[in-house]
């Protein structure tokens, strides 16, 4: 009795203090943010903040919102830098009276107030106009003083509202250089001393080179090249209306730029000049602008030093998974590989055949990752010179998208350039790819065909069994364990039997011997009486074909094999036979 009272009352004091702890956090954060809400000195929200004006000794800069955004307006009149003037109206809106320093100070010059360091005059879009003046930094907080010009207080503002109003001309000023959107741009010209290029773009992302040849551009070059311009930011506004450009490189300037926008009548033309005196900025300008900017010297790490730095340098791809189709031809034989419907690959010439999937995927992924390594010759008189009048080997590749099959011809190689020399065939240029790479693409029938002879997966068998004449061993799958049924029965050693099933999985034919073994001939191969037998069966209890192991060839290390149902006679490997078990010792479970 007593303890179901202790109990009942211990549930009541928790149950109170529930609800107390619960109100008083409520009531608590409502108290709180009723003491911040009363500390704000404008109740407004940044996008109401309509107009800026920033007053020092040395002048005033006034900025206000348009419908097109922010606009300077006093002393110079353009576009503003957007996100500075976002953070300011931001920083507006939420000051905040942090502390009373004196209700009535009896000297504001104490605290740098007269006169003020800054004065922030704003309009809200209602039309109510506010100010605030700004002194000194406090010296042991993290706060500047700051009062109402219709208020004697003196309170704390928070340096971090502080800085982002504390903006100069400059800091305002939109210090984009060009604005050329990348989709809009339909051409563009380069132009240092005797060097001219021009790039078209062709849609999609893609373009070309029709200056001072006629060659694919690198999408990611031309992109890179292009944003350069519109992501460079003036770090000096060096004169608004020069007169003599001699002194910045710009009279004749080394670089000229231009870029022609889809729907506009002129191009955008941008002029770089020389280096300033610290050799860390270079001089630009608008050639329609008298005005003069400097930007940072990296830029010129994006120009081109000849054509061929824009030029597509990368011959398929970037993607394997494209390629759906490839042909390999050379003098003496052609191999052409297909994906099918369930995307498995199939050798379709010169046989029809399953092919090796790591090994024809390994093709298209070296065909994706084959690169130009240098530009040997755009206008070659004699093809023969590169050995590709009659080239050793001839690629043709399909890729999803592309209305026909990419040709790519491999000639002669270059030994001191450690290099092979190819073309495209539809082009006359000659370039170099690198020797080991163009290797990897002149693989063998023999490499690309699927050379298991079992093809169904480890974890589909059910059973299966190695025959000799005079004795069998048989194993069964139970569950997750593995049993010997022949020629004992008992719990095998699960790691043991799943190491020989995966041997008996992965034997893959050294060599086809004979497409047509006649009945006759099985005898010869020591397959009449084979010296071993591997029978499967799946999960289902199907039994697949069995794989007969016969005698070894003369003079190599193989042993020929065939399957029960088959007429092909294959050499596998002769280590193979030794793979197999020899006593129901070995992996019975102790």
């Amino acid at each position: 009795m007593i303890f179901r009272k202790t109990l009942v009352l211990a549930i009541v004091v928790m149950a109170a203090a529930g609800v107390y702890y619960a109100n008083e956090v409520r009531w608590a954060k409502r108290r709180d943010e009723a003491r911040e809400e009363a500390k704000r000195l404008y109740r407004i929200g940044a996008k109401e903040v309509g107009r800026v004006s920033l007053e020092r000794a040395d002048g005033v800069v006034t900025v206000e919102r348009r419908s097109e955004g922010w606009f300077l307006v006093e002393p110079i009149e353009e576009r503003a830098e957007q996100q500075l003037c976002d953070q300011m109206a931001e920083a507006i809106s939420a000051l905040q009276r942090e502390m009373i320093i004196a209700e009535q100070p009896e000297d504001p010059g104490e605290f740098g107030l007269k006169p003020p360091s800054l004065v922030v005059t704003f309009a809200t879009t209602a039309g109510e106009t506010h100010s605030v003046w700004i002194g000194e930094k406090n010296p042991t907080s993290m706060a500047y003083y700051a009062k109402l010009p219709e208020e004697p207080a003196v309170f704390f503002i928070e340096t971090y509202d502080y800085n982002r109003m504390n903006r100069s001309l400059y800091d305002l000023r939109d210090k984009t250089i060009i604005s050329v959107p990348l989709e809009q741009v339909k051409e563009v010209v380069y132009e240092h001393g005797p060097l001219r290029i021009r790039i078209e773009a062709l849609g999609d992302d893609h373009w070309i080179v029709k200056e001072p040849l006629e060659a694919r551009a690198a999408a990611p070059k031309v992109r890179n090249f292009i944003q350069s311009f519109n992501y460079a930011r003036a770090q000096q506004f060096v004169s608004e209306s020069a007169e003599d450009l001699a002194p910045y490189g710009l009279d004749d300037p080394p670089y000229r730029v231009s870029f022609f926008v889809k729907e506009a009548a002129d191009p955008v033309v941008l002029l770089v000049g020389g280096r300033d005196e610290k050799d860390e900025m270079i001089y630009v300008k608008l050639a329609k602008s008298s005005r003069v900017m400097a930007i940072h010297k990296d830029i010129l790490e994006k120009f081109p030093r000849t054509a061929a730095d824009l030029r597509e340098r990368q011959l398929f791809g970037p993607d394997p998974a494209m390629i759906g189709r490839i042909e390999l031809v050379r003098a003496e034989e052609e191999i052409a590989l297909e994906k099918d419907e369930a995307d498995q690959w199939l050798i379709t010439r010169p046989i029809s055949d399953k092919a090796d999937t790591e090994a024809a995927n390994m093709l298209a992924y070296d065909l994706t990752n084959l690169r130009i390594e240098a530009f040997v010759d755009d206008n070659p008189e004699d093809l023969g010179a590169y050995g590709l009048i009659e080239p050793r080997l001839t690629v043709r590749a399909w890729q999803q998208g592309d209305e026909g099959p990419r040709v790519l011809l491999l000639g002669g190689r270059d030994p001191q350039n450690n290099a092979v020399y190819a073309k495209w065939q539809s082009e006359p240029g000659v370039f170099h790819l690198l020797w080991e790479a163009a290797a990897r693409l002149d693989t063998s029938l023999h490499n690309l065909r699927e050379k298991r002879l079992f093809e169904v997966r480890e974890e589909n068998i059910g059973k299966f069994a190695v025959l000799y004449a005079d004795r069998s061993f048989v194993f069964k799958r139970r569950g997750h364990k593995w049993l010997l049924e022949e020629p004992e029965t008992g719990d095998a050693i699960r790691w043991r039997v799943s190491n020989l099933l995966w041997d008996v999985m992965s034997v893959e034919f050294l060599k086809i011997v004979a497409e047509d073994l006649t009945t006759d001939e099985v005898a010869k191969y020591g397959l009449a009486s084979p010296q071993a037998r591997i029978a499967l069966w799946t999960t289902e209890g199907e039994a697949l074909d069995e794989l007969l192991i016969g005698g070894r060839a003369p003079e190599e290390n193989a042993l020929y094999a065939k399957l029960a149902a088959g007429r092909r006679l294959y050499l596998v490997a002769g280590e193979f036979l030794e793979k197999l078990p020899i006593s129901a010792a070995d992996f019975r479970e102790r």
